[in-house]
């Protein structure tokens, strides 16, 4: 069983990842696939680990507001996934926040 933790903020912006604590999914920002994602968590060893998503629905006006070229919705959809959630479940890791890591 991997004993492997993923950090979630605590708020919607974090300026600096948490010191000390590997990120995970940021070389994917914005576009973090269902298939990436379950990648991500079935390759994680033992440790604490914050994955970097930005999670929402793509709007015109969210486009227009942040020229990023984002893929909220697919990294919503990936998030909220079944087969992310039994990634997660048949890997062993566990869901937390910082305050809890």
């Amino acid at each position: 069983m991997n004993l492997a933790t993923l950090a979630t903020a605590s708020s919607i912006f974090s300026a600096e990842p948490q010191e000390g604590i590997p990120t995970i999914g940021l070389e994917s920002s914005g576009r973090l696939g269902e298939e990436t994602l379950a990648n991500l968590i079935t390759g994680l060893g033992a440790g604490v680990f914050e994955l970097v998503a930005h999670p929402g629905v793509t709007t015109p006006g969210l486009c227009a507001r942040y020229p990023w070229n984002f893929e909220w919705s697919q990294e919503l959809a990936a998030l909220t996934s079944p087969r992310i959630s039994e990634a997660l479940r048949s890997s062993g890791v566990r869901l937390t926040r910082f305050s809890e890591a």
